[in-house]
């Protein structure tokens, strides 16, 4: 998958791709019946209430240097006892 996606990077303007680290919980168990296989695991998933039993889903990811450093914020700024950071607000489960 990543050369394909070097490929379409090669053919925008000055893109710039950043690997993106789903977060996962290693100790969650997969369920065939659910996901189809055992390989690998679920991504973790933050919801946003958007009305009665209505949600919408944002994968988690990983705050690796290279995506700090693509959206401008100084690893030092971030507190290291909140595990999740994020521009939503409100709500969020």
């Amino acid at each position: 998958m990543e050369a394909a996606v070097e490929r379409l990077a090669e053919t925008l303007d000055d893109a710039t791709v950043v690997p993106l680290d789903a977060a996962v919980d290693p100790n969650t168990i997969v369920d065939p019946r659910v996901y189809g296989s055992t390989d690998g695991f679920p991504s973790d998933l933050l919801a946003e209430p958007r009305g009665d039993d209505v949600y919408e889903s944002h994968m988690v990811h990983v705050a690796t240097p290279e995506v700090l450093a693509w959206a401008g914020i100084d690893p030092a700024s971030l507190d290291p006892e909140v595990d999740v950071s994020t521009p939503l607000t409100g709500d969020v489960i």
